[in-house]
């Protein structure tokens, strides 16, 4: 995938087979503009994953060669190629916080559009209790009876309001 791949051979750490693809070169291949980064440097930029960095850049498929110095190292292509996919991951991370941050406002927006107003201490007149004005602002947005007569100027029709029911004729027997 990243680079060219070679025969496995048993993992120093793990002691058993782990699919490393490692080679040796000769000379000083690590020096800087060789093209070839040391597990070690890549190692200050990128957090290392759990199961080791030789573990995992064999499950990426990554040639690990050994330099002169018995470093382990990485080409330059491959190492680019895993800061891209840290990079990618990173902004696959920071849009799913925003998209979370605006599903949470918009949540907390419309559970405080359930909450009662209240009356502004600006609304309570000097010398009036608090408790006082909300009870009469409550009351005052509660919808009330209307009178016949108001019924009769709505043009809407009359509203008879009865406490119990009488009998429209009564019988003479």
């Amino acid at each position: 995938m990243f680079g060219k791949t070679t025969a496995p051979v048993v993992a120093e750490s793990a002691g058993q087979d782990a699919n490393l693809h490692l080679d040796e070169h000769d000379g000083d291949s690590c020096h800087h503009g060789s093209g070839m980064i040391p597990l070690s440097v890549l190692g200050l930029d990128l957090p290392a994953p759990a199961e080791g960095w030789s573990v995992w850049l064999a499950s990426q498929g990554v040639s690990v060669v050994f330099d002169d110095v018995g470093r382990r190292c990485v080409a330059r292509s491959d190492a680019r190629a895993l800061f891209e996919q840290q990079r990618l991951g990173e902004i696959r991370r920071q849009d799913a916080a925003h998209r979370q941050e605006a599903a949470a406002i918009a949540a907390d927006r419309a559970w405080r559009a359930t909450l009662p107003r209240g009356v502004s201490w600006l609304d309570v007149p000097p010398g009036v209790l608090p408790v006082v004005a909300m009870t009469e602002q409550a009351k005052a947005e509660m919808p009330r009876r209307r009178s016949l007569l108001e019924d009769a100027f709505a043009g809407q029709g009359t509203t008879m309001y009865v406490d119990e029911p009488q009998p429209m004729f009564e019988d003479e027997s």
